[in-house]
């Protein structure tokens, strides 16, 4: 039986698969100063080398990548001016760890909840309730509970409006809003914290420039990327003829596309 491949062989010895991949392009103009990816080499031990090129009319190049990856950037970063500049410095913008960040935040902030348990948190705060009745503004006395387990009551939030102590049932408090300016923004951070924001969020790496304008850079630098997976197909037609096909699942994890990056997967 004959067999014919759709693709080169996978996974020999080492591989090497070229994906569209154009003729090496031009230095394209660089957005906001940040290089474009121009080449990809993935490796199936979770290894990623990435080539950034292009022109930088301005002396700071940035690069927008993810916290995790610090590391192995600072690690193996090179910055190549292939005009008559050179890289002189690199920056990156410091951050506190999500312990130390929620420590600096009001005890109100850190520990509050849903409507009933914010407003309970924030005791003493000014405050504007949006009621039934329209909406109040004074400073929140506190949140009790009328009721017992064998007859469930309401949630009361009581509030001092002037010199008057007013009470409302939650069921009709549809929303409150702080007017403790530190409050509210603490509780923003706090929200933030709880998200782990800091965890995805890019960090910008600056790289400053010296030497004559503009600069044609080129950078490079390795990072953890997800393994590449092989996969292959066998069909055989009515003549009892083999086709086998084979192509490679790559995810791309980097937050960019890669239209029109040269691209090669290894094996080795």
């Amino acid at each position: 039986m004959r067999t014919r491949a759709a693709v080169a062989p996978l996974l020999l010895l080492s591989l090497a698969v070229l994906t569209g991949c154009p003729p090496e392009p031009a230095f394209p103009r660089g957005e906001r100063d940040e290089l474009k990816v121009t080449r990809v080499v993935l490796y199936q031990n979770g290894i990623g080398y990435f080539e950034r090129r292009g022109r930088v009319e301005g002396d700071v190049v940035k690069l927008r990548i993810r916290p995790e990856q610090i590391a192995d950037i600072l690690k193996s970063l090179t910055v190549v001016d292939l005009a008559d500049g050179r890289a002189v410095s690199v920056a990156l913008p410091v951050e506190k760890g999500r312990a130390r960040a929620l420590a600096d935040l009001p005890e109100q902030v850190r520990r509050s909840g849903g409507l009933v348990a914010l407003a309970a948190a924030f005791r003493g705060a000014r405050a504007e309730a949006a009621t039934s009745e329209g909406d109040v503004a004074g400073r929140i006395v506190g949140v009790e509970h009328l009721g017992s387990d064998e007859k469930p009551g309401d949630w009361r939030l009581t509030m001092m409006v002037g010199a008057t102590l007013r009470s409302f049932k939650m069921s009709d408090v549809s929303g409150i809003k702080i007017l403790d300016r530190t409050l509210e923004v603490g509780l923003s951070k706090a929200l933030d914290v709880s998200l782990d924001e800091g965890a995805w969020k890019p960090v910008e790496l600056a790289v400053h420039l010296a030497g004559k304008r503009p600069h044609d850079v080129l950078v490079s630098y390795v990072v953890e990327m997800p393994t590449w997976k092989p996969a292959y197909r066998i069909v055989l037609d009515k003549e009892g003829k083999a086709l086998l096909q084979g192509w490679a699942v790559v995810d791309n994890v980097s937050g960019e596309d890669w239209n029109g990056v040269s691209m090669s997967l290894t094996a080795g």
